[in-house]
């Protein structure tokens, strides 16, 4: 993919009232897409129109007249094709920009480029002068998602002149599928947080929004008291005694229409309302009427450590997928919120809570806290959750929504993290790390089963959690596991299915020869016979063994030895005693005299013999 840094920083904002079109003689509406090519200063943008009201994004796209014709076509053509999201459809030109644009850049013979000279010669010449170029060490100057992505532009560029039957379009014009074979695409999952510092995040978060939470309500609280008092207290000036903060709540609520005013402006035009706000507190009264953008930055971290759900279905939250249910006596809060790239929704849902961190808690505090702004706002964002004051209260704004409006990610809650996260002490931490975060902790939880750590995800299949979602550690650790169960399966077969580790409690280990018994060094045994580096096969014979040990409060101990107990006593019958003594006679004795005697508590004796455990193997 192209460098978002870079790409944000040539590509401009602006928003124009009326823009020229590609011939420079008539005017287009802003709320269409366009080709603006003004050919006297040399620029051309392309404007994207903006969704649900919002205003259109304009792309400086002037780089790419190092090809006029080319530019013209590629600009018309790029505006049909159809994109599932914005931002895609915005990273597709961003992609033409320093992708094939860059390469006619390049070279001056590229300057009357037209769709007749797109063949597979060309083609050709561009991945490999201008994706495939290399560093003096040999490594490739773009990544490999990168050079992917660049050439994915152009092909769906060639793909959608084919579908139109191109007159122009030369016949030998073929994208080459994977010019990079053997591993291009290797996706470095995002690394979690650690422990530690996943651990004080979320204590950060969760402080703030109690803190927030508390503060509101003891306002809303006053409020209530006060309206129980005088239903109509707001609507007239306030008394001079006895006024309460939830007074002054009501009557400022009452006076400011929405949310305040900034302070200077207070004072310039409501002597009364400044008066209010002075004596109880701006910030407090402000607060309690309705959120700034930066007093939501920490419900989205604690609400995303809870549902672990991507930026963009979290911060598109809207009221009609969030339900609350009562089931068995307890009222439930269910969320099934959309997940526009891959089309499918994602359900959560929680128990009524008044914990602090309780997600029930914190969607019901924000729907009320959030309430108020809903009647000030635009019909197509009255339904989102994470609505909030603009910063510029004298703006035509009037409210702001933390979602874009499918825009792409939501940049004025990302504005945001960076002072959020510096006031805790904390670099930057975005939502995906915690995501990872929550995977990497699954993972260790669930013992490695990424079946479990996907369906905890809601992905659409285990290889999107493999792919971005397993760090490092984890893959260490499933190597770790792989490793152990070959070694133990190696063991079963040369044991000849004596050692079977399936028939251990999760709770009791593994790795001795003998069920119920312990190994300091498994692969290290004393006993003769055993080789160095391979797990221990010497079955039976663990009592006798210096590395041996046993959890004396353990039942399936105790029931694992007297089955052992049995087994000599087999033994003894089949071979002889003399044979048996020579074989076996140690491993008994210390059995016998040392280990099943530590076993004194009565409890552990009850429980194991009540135990149903399968038959052990007999000892040869």
């Amino acid at each position: 993919m192209a460098k978002r840094g870079a790409a944000k920083s040539r590509h401009s904002n602006r928003t124009n009232a009326m823009a020229l079109s590609q011939d420079g003689d008539r005017r287009v509406s802003t709320q269409i897409d366009a080709v603006m090519h003004d050919a006297e200063n040399g620029s051309l943008s392309i404007r994207l129109s903006g969704l649900h009201g919002r205003d259109p994004k304009e792309l400086n796209c002037s780089s790419w007249l190092a090809a006029p014709k080319l530019a013209m076509a590629f600009g018309k053509i790029s505006l049909a094709i159809r994109f599932r999201a914005f931002r895609t459809r915005e990273a597709h030109f961003i992609d033409l920009t320093y992708g094939i644009f860059a390469y006619c850049a390049s070279d001056p013979r590229f300057s009357c480029l037209a769709i007749s000279n797109l063949d597979s010669a060309f083609v050709s010449g561009f991945v490999r002068e201008w994706l495939s170029r290399t560093n003096d060490d040999g490594s490739y100057v773009l990544s490999g998602y990168t050079r992917t992505h660049y050439l994915g532009a152009l092909r769906k560029v060639i793909r959608a002149l084919k579908d139109m039957n191109c007159a122009d379009l030369p016949d030998d014009c073929e994208i080459p599928s994977n010019p990079w074979p053997g591993g291009t695409l290797v996706t470095q999952p995002k690394e979690p947080m650690t422990l530690r510092q996943s651990t004080a995040f979320y204590r950060y978060c969760r402080a703030g929004v109690a803190a927030q939470i508390a503060e509101v309500e003891a306002v809303w609280t006053s409020a209530d008291q006060a309206r129980r008092v005088c239903s109509y207290v707001g609507e007239t000036p306030l008394p001079h005694r006895g006024r309460t903060v939830g007074m002054a709540y009501l009557r400022a609520a009452y006076l400011a229409n929405g949310y305040l005013p900034e302070q200077k402006v207070l004072k310039a035009t409501n002597a009364e309302l400044f008066k209010i706000t002075a004596e109880f507190g701006y910030q407090t009264i402000a607060r309690a009427l309705a959120p700034l953008a930066g007093d939501l930055t920490k419900f989205v971290f604690l609400l995303a450590f809870a549902t672990l759900l991507n930026a963009q279905p979290l911060l598109d939250l809207e009221l009609s997928h969030i339900k609350t249910k009562k089931i068995l006596g307890t009222e439930r809060i269910f969320l099934s919120s959309p997940k526009n790239r891959s089309g499918r929704k994602q359900h959560l849902n929680f128990a009524e809570s008044s914990e602090g961190d309780s997600p029930y808690r914190v969607i019901k505090f924000l729907i009320r806290w959030t309430e108020r702004l809903r009647d000030l706002c635009p019909e197509q964002m009255r339904n989102y959750l994470f609505l909030c004051v603009p910063r510029n209260k004298k703006g035509r704004i009037r409210v702001e929504t933390l979602h874009q409006m499918g825009q792409g990610k939501s940049v004025l809650f990302h504005s945001h993290i960076i002072g959020f996260c510096k006031a805790g002490g904390f670099s930057w931490i975005g939502l995906r790390s915690v995501r990872a975060t929550g995977a990497e902790i699954a993972d260790l939880l669930f013992g490695g089963d990424i079946r479990k750590t996907s369906a905890l995800l809601q992905h659409s299949g285990l290889g999107v959690t493999e792919k971005y979602y397993r760090s490092r550690l984890a893959q260490r650790r499933q190597s770790e596991q792989l490793a152990v169960a070959m070694d133990r399966r190696e063991r079963w077969i040369a044991s000849q299915g004596k050692i079977e580790p399936r028939n251990t409690p999760q709770s009791e280990e593994v790795g001795a020869a003998t069920p119920g018994f312990r190994c300091l060094d498994p692969c290290d045994s004393p006993l003769r016979g055993e080789r160095q580096g391979r797990l221990c096969t010497a079955y039976g014979q663990c009592p006798a063994c210096p590395f041996a040990s046993v959890d004396v409060k353990s039942p399936y101990a105790l029931a694992r030895a007297l089955q052992v107990q049995v087994l000599h006593h087999d033994a003894r019958e089949r071979l002889g005693a003399e044979a048996w003594r020579l074989r076996w006679g140690e491993s008994y004795e210390r059995l016998v005299g040392f280990w099943l005697p530590q076993f004194d508590d009565v409890d552990v004796q009850n429980v194991a013999a009540q135990l149903p455990l399968p038959p052990l193997p007999p000892l040869d």
